[in-house]
């Protein structure tokens, strides 16, 4: 063990992503944890892990599958490998602030959106700032979204979209929660924003976050204790 650990203190997080992307493509989902265990154990943060290593290496898997070079049934097994490997990672997530005590943040993938992965690693990071985090999955309907934002008076509603043909969804669900009172602070993510900001606003949210880091800082600072909520 301590020689593989002294291995991995030298390998970059790219390296990494690379190890971790083949155990997803055999798949093997004890490799692939092995890999984060590992990894962590020699010092890379468990924030990396999420950002530098499962995020991009899952990107690879839906360019992939994209392209035409894995099937969409391979790409099913990849992403069940991260969702077991997220499981286990998230408890380990170091808190951060108690931006979100005492608020509920909801998180879901847009109508349509089948995948779900992204928002398992928004409901991490989100809870380590103190949310009371409503998990919803993937497809979520609009209306059904915005009943439930109404019922328990979210704070934050967190968006995720990995496909552009589902963005016209997205504005709909924005419609509907601007209509409650009082509105959610709306965020969108995911890869079908290729204009981040731009396309945010033009489905009428509040702000774009390229990943949870960002996120999080963005929250701290609407809702951080020096700010006006």
């Amino acid at each position: 063990m301590n020689d593989t650990l002294g291995a991995f203190r030298a390998v970059s997080p790219e390296a990494l992503e690379q190890a971790y992307l083949a155990a997803l493509l055999t798949p093997d989902v004890s490799r692939a944890q092995e890999v984060i265990d590992t990894a962590l154990a020699a010092g890379l943060p468990p924030q990396d892990a999420y950002l530098r290593v499962i995020a991009p290496a899952m990107a690879e898997v839906g360019r992939l599958w994209a392209t035409a070079r894995i099937s969409v049934a391979e790409e099913h097994l990849a992403t069940q490998v991260s969702q077991i490997v997220l499981a286990g990672l998230g408890a380990r997530l170091p808190a951060t602030t108690d931006v979100g005590r005492g608020r509920v943040a909801i998180v879901a993938s847009t109508p349509g959106e089948r995948h779900a992965l992204g928002t398992q690693m928004v409901a991490d990071f989100l809870e380590i700032q103190g949310w009371q985090v409503l998990a919803l999955g993937a497809d979520v309907p609009a209306r059904e979204l915005a009943r439930l934002a109404g019922s328990r008076r979210a704070t934050v509603v967190a968006l995720s979209t990995a496909l552009p043909g589902n963005l016209l969804a997205v504005t709909r669900t924005c419609q509907l929660l601007r209509q409650l009172d009082p509105p959610p602070h709306i965020l969108v993510g995911g890869g079908a924003y290729r204009d981040g900001p731009v396309q945010a606003g033009a489905v009428g949210a509040d702000a774009f976050a390229a990943d949870p880091e960002a996120m999080l800082a963005h929250l701290a600072s609407v809702f951080g204790s020096d700010a006006q909520t």
